[in-house]
């Protein structure tokens, strides 16, 4: 006896946070999420600014991180 799978039907529709969007109380609470983070991203701005006189804005870590990559690559591909 052979089975046989149903032939699948795509059918295109929105996904989930296209429609949670169109609830007005999802867009607050996004929107409320949006100011908050610029704000955060303003204050750090200004404190770096104030701090060092330059625009770091956390790049130092990232730069920290990369300093090295090719040793990285070197030992992952071992």
């Amino acid at each position: 006896m052979e089975l046989v799978l149903p032939e699948k039907k795509f059918v295109e529709r929105n996904s989930l946070l296209t429609d949670l969007f169109e609830i007005t109380h999802i867009r607050t609470v996004y929107n409320i999420f949006m100011v908050t983070f610029i704000l955060l991203l303003l204050d750090t701005a200004v404190h770096d600014i104030k701090e060092s006189g330059t625009l770091v804005l956390g790049t130092v870590t990232i730069r920290n991180g990369f300093a090295k990559l090719s040793t990285c690559l070197y030992i992952w591909s071992c």
